[in-house]
Order: C-alpha cells, then sequence, then structure tokens
C-alpha cells in the first residue's frame, strides 16, 4: 500500500525513492515524505523539479542539504552529539544514523507545536505521587505517564516506521526548550513495555542526561551502560512503582494462570500496574513466552499500546501552527498504522 501510493507521482518521485529505498528508506516511510500535493502535473511545470523534491525530502528525512543537493550523496545528518546504546543483540550492527536523524527531524516539528518544556523532579517517588493523584489512580498506567509528560510539555510520539533495521527502541531530543520523546519499537506488546520506555527516557529528561540540540537512543535493557543508563532505568522503577516492590516471582514454580493470579492480587498493596509485575518477572526470569502465556490468561485481546500514545500526541499538537503540507506530513506519521 506505501509503494502503490507513490504510483504515478512523476520519474523524478520515481527515481529518488528508488534511491532511497536501496540505502534503507521504506516504502511507508517515503510515503508521508513526499508531499501529497506533488505529482506528475507538478514535475512537468517545474525545470528544477529534481532539486526542487530534493530539498523536501532532505528535511523531511534528516539527510545533509548541502551532500544532497550538490553531490548526490544520501547522508543522514544525526544530531549533534548523538549517543546510542545498542542491546547484545545489535552489537555487531552500526547505529541506524538514518533512523535517528529521521526521528530528530519528526522530533523538530513536533517541538515546533509545543510550548518549552517543564522542570521534572529528579526524585522518582515524586512525580510517581503526582501520577497517583490523578483520580485517585491505582497504580502509574501508561495514560497516566502521558498525562504527566504532556503536562510538562514533554511530548510523547510513536514512529511506527522508521528508515533501515530495528536498532532502537527510544530517544528524547531537546531543541529550542522542548523535549520530545520518540518510541520505535514497533511490535504488539504490553501498554506496561510502552511505559516503561517512556519513564526511561523521562529518567533522561529528569535526571540532567539530555543537553540543547542532542539526543539519548536507547535500546533499553536491563544493563548499566553508558549514558546514564542505570540510573534512567531506576528512575523509571521508582515512577512505575516496582523499584523497591517485593520480588514475588523469586522461586515461583507454579503455571501461568498462577502468575497471572499472584501479580494481580499484588498490584493492589503495591500500587503497581499487574502487566508491568508480570514484566519484570519476564525481565528478570528471561522467560518472556512463560510471561506472556500469563498474561493472555487475563487478558485475552492485543494490546496496542502505541494508538495511545499518538492519540494524546494529536489532542496536544497544535499541527495549525506548521504549513499545512508539513502538518499533513506529521499528521500521516501519527497515523501509519502499526501492531
Amino acid at each position: 500500500m506505501a509503494a502503490d501510493a507513490l504510483t504515478g507521482r512523476g520519474r523524478v518521485v520515481r527515481e529518488l525513492t528508488k534511491r532511497l529505498r536501496e540505502e534503507g528508506y521504506r516504502s511507508d516511510v517515503l510515503r508521508h515524505a513526499v508531499p501529497e500535493w506533488w505529482t506528475a502535473d507538478v514535475e512537468d511545470e517545474d525545470e528544477g523539479a529534481t532539486e526542487h523534491l530534493k530539498l523536501i525530502l532532505a528535511r523531511r528525512l534528516g539527510l545533509d542539504v548541502g551532500e544532497f543537493l550538490q553531490h548526490d550523496r544520501i547522508v543522514p545528518d544525526a544530531p549533534v552529539g548523538m549517543r546510542f546504546k545498542q542491546s547484545k543483540a545489535l552489537a555487531e550492527q552500526a547505529p541506524p544514523d538514518a533512523a535517528q536523524a529521521y526521528c530528530a527531524s519528526i522530533a523538530r516539528l513536533v517541538a515546533a507545536t509545543i510550548p518549552r518544556s517543564k522542570a521534572v523532579s529528579q526524585n522518582a517517588a515524586e512525580v510517581r505521587a503526582e501520577i497517583l493523584a490523578y483520580g485517585d489512580a491505582a497504580w502509574v498506567s501508561l495514560g497516566g505517564l502521558l498525562r504527566y509528560c504532556w503536562s510538562r510539555n514533554i511530548a510523547v510520539l510513536h514512529v511506527a516506521a522508521v528508515p533501515g533495521a530495528r536498532g532502537m527502541d527510544a530517544l528524547v531530543y531537546r531543541v529550542n526548550g522542548c523535549d520530545v520523546i520518540v518510541v520505535t519499537r514497533n511490535e504488539q506488546r504490553l501498554a506496561a513495555w510502552d511505559a516503561f520506555l517512556i519513564a526511561h527516557e523521562l529518567g533522561h529528561i529528569a535526571l540532567g542526561h539530555v543537553r540543547e540540540n542532542e539526543s539519548l537512543a536507547d535500546v533499553v535493557d536491563e544493563g548499566e551502560g553508558a549514558n546514564g543508563e542505570g540510573d534512567a532505568n531506576r528512575f523509571a522503577l521508582g515512577v512505575l512503582g516496582s523499584l523497591d516492590s517485593p520480588p514475588f516471582w523469586r522461586g515461583f514454580e507454579g503455571t501461568p494462570r498462577q502468575l497471572a493470579d499472584l501479580a494481580w492480587s499484588q498490584s493492589t498493596s503495591l500500587q503497581v500496574d499487574p502487566e508491568h509485575l508480570a514484566l519484570r518477572f519476564g525481565r528478570e526470569t528471561n522467560d518472556f513466552a512463560f510471561m506472556h502465556r500469563a498474561i493472555k490468561t487475563r487478558c485475552s485481546q492485543p494490546s496496542y499500546p502505541m494508538r495511545t500514545v499518538n492519540a494524546a500526541a494529536e489532542e496536544h499538537l497544535d499541527l495549525s501552527s506548521l504549513p499545512p503540507d508539513v502538518a499533513e506530513m506529521l499528521s500521516g506519521v501519527l497515523r501509519e498504522p502499526f501492531g
């Protein structure tokens, strides 16, 4: 479907997108990067059509404009100071500069639609207490975490399609005093896992790891790593409420249903999302298959939590402050199917 959306849009579109796909730019990324108004008729009327579209694509994909226009080279222009954390499984891969540059480009558009971000307490317990105060919440949910972020003018969005192979789960980028969290992990999964990713990036912001025009890109795992990963992990667990929770899963030898019953029974007294408790079991035992079987005994329907994330983004972003074609692109990115 993504490739079909570019069919018949003109020779320049065909040639440039073919080259970009050869460099790892997916059709569902390019579909949003090419303006809706660009047609074969536009090309026929524009003597500099190739240079014109190159300029548009460079800005929207985060490419080095000079390299693309003057030397016909596709060079991702990742933010200054970009730092990247990889899991062991990705140790042989180079950092996905194309993905980072593209997400930073999207983040810059988002930042143009929100006020400057407010400070976040370095004390995870204070952040947690504020979220739990929202309507006497039973625990810190994905929705509550999103509400907190947006109350601080910290934008959170999910980008379903990025260039190249998956090499990061999330990043946080600051531009013009605005913090933008971008989640790129694109799988059907638990809302609790997405809450952890967002709380982790919020930790980077709170702890002062993010500087203007720099960003932190993560594959979040339990390792300490560089870039304050261990501190950000502990902040996230503190916000979600399981940092000091009793490890009820230690020595557990029951069935998936019994694990689910135990997690759900513990959730009320601990004020921790039962899915998050089950997730901690999976992470610490490395038995994610057992964890998912347990959760399915309680939740039979597929979960697409990133719909919740982008619905909140659309509610808070003032897309009317952007040029119409740019707003159209960003809206398309937010509504890109996932799951």
